[in-house]
């Protein structure tokens, strides 16, 4: 009797990336705390700079940003797009530089995406520069994630 041949081992299943795309002009104050909100869930970062004249591209640097140039048209949803079309990533989150995401919504998220279940799911996300509660910080709950 031959020795059993043992079944080749089934190939690891991959996670789906992550890519976070924004749209950035003169975001000093707000980029650096936006991007360490998100850089331990995003597998890439995607911005598209419509013509910062400040430190904005330095620090979008600092994080191994891919960055592209995009000029400016009025036109928030032509500069959104832009933005995706540069993404690598199975999935995207979309955030503003004056958004932060908790970190305790990264197991979450990698939960959501690793399951697929849907097509986009809202996320909760912090605004630092608008508050209308006046206390500097306010959270909304919208659709940022998606395929």
């Amino acid at each position: 009797m031959k020795d059993p041949v043992p079944a080749p081992a089934a190939a690891p299943v991959k996670a789906p990336k992550l890519s976070l795309s924004m749209i950035v002009k003169n975001e000093e104050p707000f980029l650096g705390d936006c991007l360490r909100s998100v850089k331990d869930v995003a597998d890439e970062i995607v911005i598209i700079d419509t013509g910062s004249t400040d430190r904005t591209l330095a620090i979008a640097e600092e994080f191994r940003a891919r960055i592209y140039r995009f000029k400016w048209t009025g036109d928030f949803s032509a500069a959104r797009n832009e933005a995706l079309r540069h993404c690598t990533g199975d999935w995207a989150l979309v955030l503003d530089a004056d958004e932060r995401l908790g970190k305790d919504q990264h197991p979450a998220i990698r939960k959501l995406i690793n399951a697929g279940d849907a097509n986009g799911y809202s996320v909760r996300v912090r605004n630092a520069a608008e508050s209308p509660s006046g206390n500097g910080i306010d959270e909304i709950q919208t659709v940022r994630l998606f395929r």
